[in-house]
């Protein structure tokens, strides 16, 4: 009696299918199998083969294109059928795994072909009932290894970031302080938790939180390490929350036995420059977390399947890895196809054909990587009645923190602050199928479980799409909620405008759909009884100031009678004034005319006067000449006489 029932002779390519669906469906069915990856260690290859082929009644041939291309297998096909010749026995089986041209030494024998994916069940039953063994039964699916949307926690199905771990735990020895920067997928959460975690010994205490749940908590003896995951979280809080963390965080910086690591996405490291204690973290150890090299992926996606016993086919690991690399923050996009792979695993073997199929919607250009995360996402959401469709939508946009200029990121909220109206059993329910996360132990809150899930849901980017501005203004309005809350409710209330704004805003639809506080209506209720009051002695005010206005004009009326009446008796008098005044001119003009002509009389008389005098004074003049002449003549004369 032969050892083994078959000996398998395969290419390496095909190894994955063989030896995680084709020996687990013999297995199954009590066929006693022997292969290469069996042969004992030391023997020399062609000595074990031939011992193999002694061994076994058949010699099964997985014949595909890469079978061809090796030596070995030829061999074996030549020496299988040279025994089978000498025991007048046909041994040889191929097994057509993918479409290849047999040659004639394989064309004329029996061949089962498993070409199509469909159709290989059916062939390895075919193959059991000519060996006479029972049908294959499949085995419980084994629980899958990847975590998803989520990051690593467990250190044994963690791999691709060896060389890191060590890095890292190098440093820790260094430095209190270790800053884990990368863009936002890169796995600086698995990095920590499920690496550098697991590689600590039983001396360090760790805390892992969140910078909106930082707690220093109660000195311990052991080495202390706080992680703070997420810290970009940070800068959305409250500038009074971020001045208690700052505080804290100083303090265990100065504390003894304590270090301390944060992870924060590349894309805020500009507001990591403005924080008071920059220094201090430019001073320690700043770790960059690039994206996974191209081997370092194809260890994360091969190694947790066979931690768990699960081969992946080779095509299906260089399409993982190429896609991958055109996609940002792509390594959780890997994991949840990965588990939305698993949910389809045949046997243990997951292959590129299956990937294939993963289409998020007929004619779609969202395919495998978005399309399984959209696919998983959209089936969670198939669970949910219309009510809490509604809810659901709610709870995610208020998760959501709105970019304004930088992609859309996760905003974490309060349980409390998202429950009410069965919301409870809704986010328990996202949570539970891993759309969700919850943490905190005080006080629980609420998170989108990756980024991813912003970046590549359609079904969550329409619902941004349609309702960003409505929950902004929700938000701005919750926002004076808190407002009036902490003014005691004696201040804060909405004005007129806003008012009215809020008024539209509860009318419409995206009010119903977003939700919306009982103290937010306590506060619309409140700010429009006061805007009436103010508007009631507004009204009592003005119809005073009206009636005082009223006495005042007829008052004024009066006066500007009285007023119009004195300025027409003043023009009155004005105007007999002016008469006067003319008349007085008139007669003026009439004095000063016989003035002027009494003057003008009185110089023509003076005139004649004066001419008269002058022609006195010259004839005067002419007879005292005449005199003088007559006095010289006889003044003469008498000289001469006396001469």
């Amino acid at each position: 009696m032969k050892k083994y029932d078959l000996f398998i002779s395969y290419a390496e390519d095909d190894r994955a299918w063989v030896e995680g669906y084709l020996l687990d469906a013999l297995q199954s069915a009590e066929v006693r199998c022997h292969s290469r990856a069996t042969f004992e260690l030391g023997k020399p290859i062609l000595t074990a083969f031939e011992d193999a082929i002694k061994q076994s009644s058949r010699c099964l041939l997985i014949v595909s294109p890469a079978y061809f291309a090796d030596d070995y297998n030829q061999f074996v096909e030549s020496l299988a059928q040279h025994y089978g010749l000498e025991t007048d026995a046909w041994l040889v089986i191929p097994f057509i795994l993918k479409s290849v041209e047999l040659p004639s030494r394989l064309g004329m024998l029996n061949k089962l072909d498993a070409t199509d994916d469909k159709s290989r069940e059916t062939v390895i039953q075919e193959l059991c009932k000519k060996l006479k063994k029972p049908l294959p039964v499949m085995a419980p699916k084994p629980d899958c290894p990847y975590p998803g949307l989520e990051p690593f926690t467990e250190s044994k199905y963690f791999f691709g970031r060896t060389e890191k771990i060590t890095n890292l735990l190098d440093k820790l020895q260094i430095h209190r302080l270790i800053t884990i920067i990368g863009p936002s997928g890169s796995g600086k959460s698995s990095l920590v938790f499920a690496g550098l975690v697991a590689g600590l010994d039983a001396t360090w205490c760790v805390h892992k939180m969140r910078p909106a749940d930082f707690n220093i908590g109660e000195p311990i003896d052991k080495r202390q390490l706080f992680i703070i995951d997420q810290f970009e979280e940070l800068f959305y809080l409250s500038d009074e929350r971020k001045a208690d963390f700052h505080l804290d965080f100083l303090a265990l910086l100065e504390a003894r036995n304590c270090s301390l690591i944060i992870t924060v996405r590349d894309d805020f490291y500009s507001n990591l420059l403005g924080l008071p204690y920059w220094d201090k973290i430019e001073n320690h150890c700043i770790e960059n977390v690039l994206p996974l090299t191209p081997d370092g992926l194809r260890e994360a996606i091969e190694e947790p399947a066979k931690q768990v016993g699960v081969y992946i086919e080779d095509a299906l690991v260089e399409r993982l890895v190429n896609d991958a690399a055109l996609e940002p923050g792509f390594l959780p996009l890997v994991q949840q196809t990965l588990v939305l792979l698993w949910q389809r695993l045949g046997r243990r073997f997951l292959s590129l054909s299956d990937y294939e199929t993963i289409i998020y919607q007929e004619n779609s250009l969202l395919k495998g990587l978005p399309a399984a995360i959209a696919l998983y996402a959209d089936g969670v959401l198939v669970g949910l009645d219309r009510s809490q469709m509604v809810i659901a939508k709610r709870v995610f946009l208020r998760l959501i923190q709105f970019g304004e200029g930088r992609p859309d990121t996760r905003r974490q909220q309060l349980y409390s602050n998202l429950v009410g109206n069965d919301a409870d059993d809704t986010i328990e329910y996202l949570a539970s199928n891993r759309l969700l996360t919850l943490s905190g132990k005080d006080e629980k809150r609420v998170d989108i479980a990756h980024e991813a899930l912003i970046n590549s849901w359609p079904s969550l980017q329409n619902w941004i799409k349609d309702r960003c501005n409505s929950e902004l203004v929700r938000r701005r309005l919750e926002a004076k909620v808190k407002n009036w809350e902490i003014l005691e409710r004696k201040g804060g209330f909405l004005d007129t405008v806003e008012l009215r704004e809020v008024e539209n805003w509860l009318s419409s639809f995206d009010a119903k759909e977003l939700g919306y506080s009982g103290e937010f209506l306590e506060l619309v209720d409140k700010s429009r009884e006061i805007i009436d009051t103010i508007e009631r002695e507004k009204e009592t005010v003005q119809k005073r100031e009206l009636e005082q206005a009223q006495t005042i004009a007829e008052e004024q009326r009066k006066r500007a009678e009285a007023l119009e009446m004195a300025e027409a008796e003043r023009k009155e008098r004005q105007k007999e004034k002016e008469i006067r005044q003319q008349q007085e001119l008139e007669h003026a003009y009439v004095i000063a005319k016989e003035q002027r002509k009494r003057a003008e009389a009185v110089e023509t008389a003076e005139k004649e006067r004066k001419k008269g005098q002058k022609e006195r004074e010259i004839s005067e003049e002419q007879r005292c000449k005449r005199e003088l002449e007559h006095m010289r003549i006889l003044i003469e004369d008498q000289y001469y006489y006396r001469r």
